[in-house]
């Protein structure tokens, strides 16, 4: 965090790195792993640099032009630019574009039964990240920005998402062991349990969905319920499926202990978007 902290108090040179015209109606923050409390060393700096259209279509034009290595997608322009060791990912987002995804997860309705609106990776990653940042330029704007989304939008979200995921695997590791390919369904298992954990963490509120951080998220979430007065276990139980060996002695019975381990925490998460339907409801 002490880089973090530096370019939070003199930012100056980073903001001069940006190449934008209008600084004025910019919003820029820090975020990324380091914020959120999972970096280490070695961990870039994500910086967020909300722009009207215009100047986002003048960067889309000029980029090519510009020191350092970019990639233009739908949503927005990355940039990779390195200072005195430390690197940055740059992301230029429209502030229009970013002001219809807040709307977009605000709005998001799940007391339906219909198909609820999807957002991209790079939509829910965003929004997850601004989460834990920092501003860096513009700060009353920033904060009113922050204020505007309904954080907890993207762990009812999460939960509708990975439980579609979980559905589909759950029906190929069956598949694969009633075919008796017990090596392909042993480690179908293992992703199944990725992704329910992912689900169920995302309800606690932990919703990064970066799959390297699943650890760290559990390991957060157990210290959590610690300082309430609650003990749980699951990162015990999580490192003793995840790391067994795969015998043709013990893998039907590990496949099925992990089917049921999974279907019992699936369960819980839909429990958590339940209690956030009742609310609807009773509203």
């Amino acid at each position: 965090m002490n880089r973090v902290n530096h370019l939070l108090e003199n930012p100056t040179e980073l903001l001069s790195l940006l190449h934008l015209t209008d600084m004025e109606s910019a919003i820029i923050y820090l975020a990324g792993s380091l914020l959120e409390g999972f970096g280490n060393l070695r961990s870039d700096i994500d910086v967020y640099v909300l722009c009207k259209d215009e100047e986002l279509e003048t960067l889309r034009s000029a980029m090519a032009a510009i020191d350092g290595s970019f990639l233009l997608t739908a949503e927005c322009i990355i940039r990779n630019i390195t200072i005195r060791e430390s690197r940055f990912d740059i992301e230029y987002w429209s502030r229009s574009k970013f002001t219809d995804l807040v709307g977009k997860i605000s709005n998001l309705d799940f007391n339906t039964s219909d198909y609820i609106d999807r957002l991209s990776k790079e939509e829910f990653d965003v929004l997850h990240r601004l989460k834990y940042g920092k501003p860096l330029h513009n700060k009353q704007q920033f904060i009113e920005l922050y204020q505007s989304v309904n954080f907890e939008n993207l762990k009812y979200y999460k939960i509708v998402t990975q439980s579609e995921i979980y559905t589909g695997i759950v029906e190929d590791v069956q598949g694969a062991y009633l075919s008796k390919d017990f090596g392909s369904a042993f480690f179908m298992a293992r992703n199944l349990i990725d992704i329910v954990m992912t689900g169920y963490l995302a309800g606690k509120g932990e919703t990064n969905p970066g799959n390297k951080w699943l650890f760290r998220k559990l390991i957060r979430y157990e210290e959590r319920c610690r300082e309430l007065g609650e003990e749980i276990h699951l990162s015990e139980e999580y490192l003793r499926l995840q790391t067994h060996e795969y015998s043709l002695d013990t893998v039907q019975k590990y496949i099925k202990e992990v089917l049921g381990y999974c279907q019992k925490l699936n369960l819980e998460s839909q429990n958590m978007l339940r209690a956030k339907q009742m609310e609807g409801i009773l509203r």
